[in-house]
């Protein structure tokens, strides 16, 4: 037996090459594990190998309607994450629907371990309240006889375990359909037969009573994909669009019962066919103009050399196996276009947020923002960074060359914020109170350091540092929000945040808003122009649905940025 401090500790690598040496039977019972794919995008190639070699694969994933399963991501303190995760594991799998060999399932049951079987091997990773699974426990178990730990997990004997499932392979009924039963729940909430706390051998059992088909993909009815069907979006952007809310869901927590609907102006929301450019350059300038605003600031804007952005671009292009939505880029523009799109939505400063993934990049990288701030005035010029030799010294050099702002992206940079190497530098910053956006939430995606943790440490060694949390902290809002009432120097952005797009992902908690106006002169406009799919106009109405006042909408999308960058 081998123990892990953290799951995070063990290469994904591990994983899969454990279940391409079963010759006899694949066990998966998770909730999600999307990890698996986002690193080996070629997993389903891998089992539906296996099966075709005569190995038995059975697959079960967290049902994303369940209570149970939504209870335990409060329990980790992944909100509503769980669910998005769920869903988007149910669409990676959805290929293998009728693969002979390979069955597929929905669950709807607490797990206290998840469990990766690979014939006498077996991956054990605990789910510990308050923590998420990748900073869980994971033992790797081999079997060495009869009734040890081995079979404890899998079940081998003692018909308990992953051997008491009786797993569905029939993928396609609807998703409110139980195909065993041939019935269909008409009536509101969760199904009662799915609220009952279930545990142990008890819940493993229990599995087989009622088994739940993948839900089928309904890219007609969602308002994502309602709206992409009036782009020019490419053919290959992958998944299906998300399910559009059922009837009798409620909606999302901080949105009106008219999101979604047209605009008062007249000019349609993301569900509709996206504005004419002129019009939306109106509505939005009619926005600022009602507020008696000169106009906006936006501190989370992105330009970056063309052949970066191409790649981005492609990576939201099939966006699907992170998100488990269809992202289509609003404003796929040449650079003068989308700085003059800005410009006539009446913005008046923007960044060019831009991020290296690997060492060697960051430096480059600030050379070409410097530049683009010289031939565009209204940009503020923007700085990166990436933990390696030399990075206090080329982040200087941005500072002292005019720098006003900084992007830090610890989930796409996969590096730890509290990296020795970058611990004179937030002090530097700090010292020259140049602001640092930084993407630390774990949202969509969670990463070995994201998440409020890594930052609170930093903060406790810089608590000077301007810190502005991108994306509100989605997921993990609440926890951002009692780290910006800690250290006043820490601001957030509204990136994404209280969107319909971004609602079916991570609802921000009703309950929360109330702080969101006591932190008003501390919340910024933040948008991720051009790399939205929906348009710019949905932002600002998302912020002024939440019905906080006028006040706060002025200083969100203008004061407060003014007083920070001393900003006109």
């Amino acid at each position: 037996m081998a123990l892990y401090d953290q799951r995070a500790d063990i290469p994904v690598s591990a994983v899969v090459d454990m279940l391409a040496q079963a010759r006899e039977r694949i066990d998966v019972l998770v909730y999600a594990a999307v990890f698996l794919h986002e690193a080996h995008p070629r997993l389903n190639d891998l089992l539906e190998e296996r099966g075709s070699d005569g190995c038995a694969v059975r697959i079960a994933i967290g049902d994303p309607d369940s209570i149970d399963v939504q209870q335990r991501g409060k329990g980790e303190r992944f909100g509503h994450g769980i669910e998005s995760r769920c869903r988007l594991a149910l669409m990676h799998y959805r290929p293998l629907a009728g693969v002979p060999g390979i069955e597929v399932r929905a669950h709807a049951t607490t797990l206290y371990s998840s469990i990766y079987r690979a014939d006498d091997q077996a991956m054990v990773n605990a789910h510990v309240r308050g923590v998420n699974a990748y900073g869980a426990p994971v033992w790797h178990l081999r079997r060495s006889g009869d009734g040890g730990m081995f079979d404890t997990y899998a079940g081998c004997r003692s018909g308990r375990g992953l051997d008491a499932m009786r797993l569905w392979s029939g993928i396609g009924a609807g998703p409110e359909q139980d195909p065993d039963q041939s019935r269909t729940r008409t009536g509101p909430g969760p199904d009662p037969d799915r609220t009952r706390p279930r545990s142990g051998a008890g819940a493993l059992s229990a599995l087989s009573a009622r088994p739940r088909p993948i839900p089928r993909p309904r890219s007609a009815e969602s308002p994502v994909g309602a709206w992409t069907a009036h782009r020019r979006t490419p053919e290959a952007v992958g998944m299906s669009a998300h399910p559009a809310r059922e009837p009798n869901r409620p909606a999302a927590p901080c949105c009106s019962p008219d999101a979604g609907q047209a605009d008062r102006d007249g000019t349609a929301a993301p569900s509709g066919p996206p504005p004419r450019p002129g019009a939306e350059a109106e509505a939005v300038r009619a926005f600022w103009t009602r507020l008696g605003l000169p106009g906006l600031i936006d501190v989370h804007t992105h330009f970056m050399p063309q052949r970066v952005l191409d790649k981005v671009w492609a990576y939201f292009d099939s966006a699907g196996p992170l998100t488990g939505l269809e992202w289509p880029i609003t404003y796929r523009e040449e650079e003068g276009r989308r700085v003059a799109l800005l410009r006539g939505f009446g913005v008046r400063n923007f960044t060019s947020m831009l991020y290296p993934h690997k060492p060697g990049m960051a430096e480059w990288l600030n050379g070409w923002a410097a530049d683009f701030a010289a031939r565009t005035p209204d940009c503020l010029r923007t700085a990166t960074l990436f933990p390696e030799e030399g990075v206090g010294r080329y982040v200087r050099a941005a500072v002292e060359g005019g720098a006003r702002v900084l992007k830090s992206h610890v989930q796409v940079g996969a590096y730890d914020p509290g990296d020795p190497l970058l611990d004179p530098v937030w002090g530097l910053l700090a010292e020259a109170r140049v602001p640092v956006v930084m993407h630390c939430g774990s949202g969509p995606a969670p990463g070995k350091h994201t998440g409020p943790g890594p930052v609170g440490r930093i903060l406790a060694r810089h608590p000077r540092l301007p810190l502005i949390v991108a994306h509100m902290g989605m997921p993990e809002y609440t926890d951002f929000l009692d780290l910006a009432e800690r250290h006043e120097e820490v601001r957030l952005d509204t990136t994404m945040a209280f969107t319909d797009f971004s609602e079916r992902l991570s609802p921000f908690p009703a309950a929360e808003r109330a702080r969101l106006a006591d932190l008003g002169d501390r919340v910024l406009l933040g948008t991720d122009f051009p790399n939205i799919p929906y348009p710019y106009l949905h932002q600002l109405r998302a912020l002024e649905r939440l019905e906080l006042g006028d006040d706060w909408l002025r200083a969100v999308c203008h004061g407060n940025a003014a007083a920070l960058f001393s900003a006109p």
